[in-house]
């Protein structure tokens, strides 16, 4: 048996103001999105499956006397309590208008934030780690993905507004305030 056809794709969001939010498993189903019938728009997962395999994140200062900044804290957990994120605080801060807070991080595959998930309905709300920057923060986030090539659909579904064309390739935002950038935007 051979390895799986892993592919990796990076998607860029933009902070539309202060994000303070946590990263669930159907965060990560909703980056890969198509529009299978248009009305209402229903959306299901072009993939199989798919992990997190880098988190870099840029918060600059933008007001003079401000600051600006950056954090992830992982989270991760089964519901066995036998395969969690080791504790992990990853954060920067700036008040420097040359200088943007910037961490970066690689989850390992061993763990929840970094392991293969499956795009089911079967615990999406598990959160894979807690996000925060301040307004006008770039974050990229590179997946890695194994796409659906064969058999049935995995059961995830988003519902949208109604006039999507079908097959339209789409994103959903992760969190609030934290927008896809370069792409299809569902609401």
């Amino acid at each position: 048996m051979g390895q799986l056809p892993m592919f990796s794709c990076k998607r860029r969001y933009a902070a539309t103001a202060s994000v303070a939010g946590t990263f669930q498993l159907l965060s990560g189903h909703n980056q890969f999105l198509v529009c299978s019938a248009s009305g209402p728009a229903t959306f299901v997962s072009w993939v199989d499956m798919w992990r997190i395999k880098k988190i870099e994140i840029w918060s600059p200062l933008t007001t003079v006397g401000g600051s600006g900044g950056c954090s992830i804290t992982a989270v991760g957990a089964s519901a066995d309590n036998m395969f969690n994120d080791r504790a992990l605080i990853l954060a920067d801060n700036t008040t420097s208008l040359d200088r943007a807070a910037h961490i970066v991080w690689k989850p390992p595959k061993t763990q929840p934030s970094g392991s293969l998930h499956f795009t089911t309905t079967v615990s999406s709300a598990i959160v894979l780690f807690n996000l925060s920057c301040t307004t006008d923060s770039i974050v990229d986030i590179t997946y890695g993905f194994v796409p659906l090539t064969s058999g049935a659909l995995n059961g995830y579904t988003v519902t949208a507004t109604a006039g999507t064309p079908a097959g339209t390739l789409a994103a959903k935002a992760p969190m609030a305030n934290l927008v896809p950038v370069g792409v299809n935007v569902v609401t």
